[in-house]
Order: C-alpha cells, then structure tokens, then sequence
C-alpha cells in the first residue's frame, strides 16, 4: 500500500519573494579597514617619535601619506567589488578584483606623494629617513613592498570573511526560495481530488440534507481562507485550528465512520513550527489508513519532551507500504523539517502494535511575538478591531 500518494496542501505567502544582490562589504567594514591599516603604520611610529628616536615632521608626513593612500586603497576596493557584484560577478572574482585594483591605486599614490614632495618641499608629505635612498627606484620597491602587507591584511581580516558570510546567506536565500517555489506548486494543486470528493458530496447533500451541504461548503471556504494566510512558520495552535477545519471535512463526508481524537499539549501550543507540516501526515493517516483501519481510528498527538517539539499521528490502518515513485507528500515534510530544524529535526514512519505511526521531531521553539504567528486572516481581523 502506497500512503505517499498525498499532495501537501503546504500554503504559504513567500518572505522573500527575490534575493537581493547587495554588497556584502559595507562603508563600514571600509571603515574598519581603513582604521586597522592606519593603526598598523601608527603603532611603530608614534612611539619612536614620542622619544625623539624619529623626527616629528618625518611622523606626520609619513602618516598623512599613508592616510591618503589607505583611503583610495578602501575607496577603489569597495567600488570594484560592488561595482563586480552589480554585473553578476561571483563573489570570490569580485573580491580579487577590487584587491587587484587597489594594488596599483595605491603603488601610484604612494610614488605619487614622493614626486610631490620633490617638487613642493614646503607640502608636509612623507620626508624621507637620511639613511634610506631618496631615489625613484627604491621608492617604488618600498611602495609594492607597503601596498601588499596591507591588502593581505585587508582581505583576510575583512574581505574574503565578508565574501563567504554572503555565500553562505545567498545559498540559504536559495535553498529557501526552492523551498517555497516547491510549496507554491504543490499549492497550486491543493488536492484535488479531496477538494473534487467534497463537492461531489455536497451535490448529493443538495437534495436530502440541505443543512449538510452547506455545513460542507462551509468548512471547505474557511480551510482555503485559512491556509492562503498562513506564513511559513506559525504557532502550533494555528497548525491545530486548521487541521481541526481538515479533518472536520473528512468526518463529514464519512459520518458515523471516521474517529478522530486530539491530544494537544497546552505547552505545545505556543510553540512555533513549519506552517501545515502535519497536513500530508493527516491525510495519509485518513486516506491510507484510518478508513482501510477495522475501526477507522485516526489520532493526533502533539507535546513537547525536554526541549523537543514531537507531533503524531496514528492510524489503524493496514500500515506503510513503499513509498509510490512521484509521491511528494513525505518528502516535502522531511525537507521543510531539516530546513527548519537542521540537525534537530527528525520524521519516522513506523508500525508500532496494530497502529502505523508518522512521528515528527524539532526543537522547540517558543514565539515570542504571537502576532508574527498568526495567519493573515486573524491580522486582518485584528486591525479591523483596531
């Protein structure tokens, strides 16, 4: 017996709708860099000058050069790399771009300010130490040799860490909207042939129980209302409230037949949790499994155990057969889980005694501001109110 063969009718409205390229690396961080690299000149000068061992006019002049030099390094970094981000170049490429760039911009300021101060001795730039060559020569040596250290520095304190902290938040940026994009498939097939079994009962509830069918239709527009708001997490409760307007529908279409009982953890309720993740477990528990079951017993047990959110739902059905090629259902409910949970969460199928068992595990994670967990039709009630 396939129990995959249910579609999720996992709804949700989408947080992110579209990744947004921005610039891992801030006017701030720029900042930052600046600062460590003025630092890093300043520390061995400042004291030698404060005991005479250097002269004062030699200090400033070097640190002014250096701080004219470190800016157009950290000006030229931040605009090639944004610039590099904004045509669609991969994070690392952009990243060795602007160091690539920086390099000369700051080989030319630096050769730049000794031309300078040859011509204008009165300009209070670098005044070279009498015991270093005053040549062009070595002051080109000497700026490739101060440039590299502080690009170096730059792109392992600043750069590159920045880099892979966007990578790594693109990749879940991703993995989410695959995540939702997957969901909003899966939606726009909400059941379908649940939803064509509920109107075909209401036709034939149109004649001999008029207070039936409208009771049908009824539930049927609040679960759609219900599940078009939901975000993509919410409280337990709201999981709850829903799958009680779900499984409503089923006992109607199978009165005197189907019997469902709810174990629900007052605790358990604040909890937050992937919104409709129960949904696939609950309808293969009715479908594949309560109304196969000798007393068509379906139950829903949710509570919490330590610090672990645990949700159940049993049947007494014939039990879990392989699961059907091209069925979702579970799968879905494995990826949302370990998206949500990571390594916290966990899904079982088991039989245990005469009852198959769908057992969801995640840590439990209360929501602090409800509001943030409350569908959208309850927010737009409560504005209402307001």
């Amino acid at each position: 017996m396939a129990r995959e063969g249910a579609r999720t009718s996992a709804a949700f409205v989408p947080q992110h709708g579209a990744i947004v390229n921005r610039s891992p690396i801030s006017f701030r961080q720029g900042l930052v860099g600046f600062a460590i690299g003025l630092l890093a000149v300043a520390a061995p000068l400042v004291p030698r000058a404060a005991f005479g061992a250097l002269p004062l006019n030699y200090t400033i002049g070097t640190l002014l050069v250096f701080s004219l030099t470190l800016a157009l390094g950290v000006a030229s970094v931040l605009y090639t790399f944004a610039f590099a981000q904004r045509i669609g170049w991969p994070l690392g490429r952009a990243a060795m771009l602007g160091l690539v760039t920086a390099f000369p911009i700051m080989v030319a300021s630096f050769l730049g300010t000794f031309i300078l101060a040859q011509l204008f001795p009165q300009l209070p730039l670098r005044i070279p130490d009498p015991s270093e060559p005053n040549t062009l020569a070595y002051q080109v040596v000497t700026s490739v040799g101060d440039s590299f250290p502080m690009l170096a520095a730059w792109a392992g304190l600043i750069l590159f860490p920045a880099a892979l902290r966007a990578h790594d938040q693109r990749a879940r940026e991703l993995e989410q909207l695959r995540l939702e994009a997957e969901l909003l498939r899966l939606r726009s097939n909400l059941e379908p042939h649940f939803v064509l079994n509920t109107l075909n009962a209401v036709a034939g509830f149109v004649t001999d129980d008029p207070v039936q069918a409208r009771e049908l239709l009824a539930a049927l527009g609040d679960l759609f209302r219900e599940a078009t708001g939901f975000r993509e997490t919410h409280r337990v409760a709201d999981e709850v409230s829903w799958l009680r307007r779900y499984v409503a529908i089923h006992e109607l279409r199978h009165a005197n037949l189907l019997q469902v009982s709810w174990s629900i953890d007052p605790a358990a309720q604040r909890m937050t949790m992937p919104a409709l993740l129960l949904q696939p477990l609950v309808e293969n528990g009715v479908k594949h499994g309560a109304l196969r079951g000798p007393e068509a017993r379906l139950s829903v047990r949710i509570a919490i155990e330590g610090d672990t959110l645990v949700a159940e739902v049993r049947d007494d059905g014939p039990g879990p057969g392989p699961r059907r090629a091209g069925g979702q259902g579970l799968s879905i409910v494995e990826r949302r889980l370990a998206f949500h949970s990571g390594a916290r969460g966990h899904f079982e199928l088991s039989r245990e005694g005469k009852e198959t068992v769908a057992r969801v595990r995640m840590e439990a994670v209360p929501l602090h501001n409800e509001r943030n967990g409350r569908n959208g039709r309850n927010e737009r009630e409560e504005r209402a109110a307001e």
